[in-house]
This record gives structure tokens, sequence and C-alpha cells, in this order.
């Protein structure tokens, strides 16, 4: 999931308000750092951030949408930091999903869905032609 490799097809832009609670894999509660999920896709996130981890550095995540229904609002995993994106805005990690390939696809999917169907990507509008033809 490089950042200039996505196929906007598959990801969603979580402007609605996703946030992604992180630490790294053993690290102490007070570790954990708060950031807002700016993209995801099958496989993985964006997250903004301003103190990015290593590249490589395995992380313990909460995912949590304010849109969830009880019991269904945060989505645990672990993940991979995979590249940083430090030079535009907004800054922040690629995080990669290790736990599974369920997660890594139908999970994730899964999970979206059940937040709001309204969710999914809209296609993409057909533009009004009919200045165009119109016959004399």
């Amino acid at each position: 999931m490089q950042p200039n490799q996505r196929n906007s097809n598959n990801y969603r832009s979580a402007a609605w308000g996703f946030l992604a609670f992180y630490r790294p894999v053993g690290a102490d509660d007070r570790d954990e750092r708060l950031a807002v999920v700016e993209d995801f896709g099958p496989g993985g996130l964006f997250i903004a951030t301003d103190d990015p981890p290593p590249v490589g550095t395995v992380l313990q995540l909460r995912i949590y949408s304010h849109t969830g229904p009880a019991g269904r609002s945060v989505m645990p995993a672990h993940a991979i930091v995979r590249w940083h994106r430090q030079s535009v805005s907004p800054r922040g990690i690629g995080v990669q999903f290790l736990d599974s390939e369920e997660l890594a696809t139908t999970g994730m999917e899964s999970w979206l869905d059940s937040l709001a169907p309204s969710l999914r990507p809209a296609p993409d509008p057909v533009p009004d032609l009919s200045g165009f033809l119109s016959v004399n």
C-alpha cells in the first residue's frame, strides 16, 4: 500500500471520523497514541500522525468509529508500519494489517459495512452532456 500506488476503488476516505489508538506491541498503555485514520483499504490504513513510529514497527491498534453500533464501534488489529509520509500534509504512516487474511480483506469490509452501508464509495457521477447533444 504505497501512497502513490493506491487504487481509489479499493480505498475509502475516512473524513467522517475514524480514529486509531496505537502503540508498539509490548509497550505500556501510557505509550498509546491517538491519531486520525485518513484512508483505509482491504489491507491497511493511512494514519495521520506527527509522531510516526519507525518503519517495521509492529503496532497494536484499536480502530474506533463514532458511527458504530454498541459492541461494534472498535476493531482491534495488529499492523506493521510500512512507510512514512513526511513531506506532504497530512503527515503520517501507512500500515499493513498482520492479524489474518480475513481481517485484511473481508474482516475490514464487513466491519465497515456494519457501521453504515452508506460508507461504500459512491460511483463516479455521470456528466450532464445534454448541452452537447441538442439538435437544431
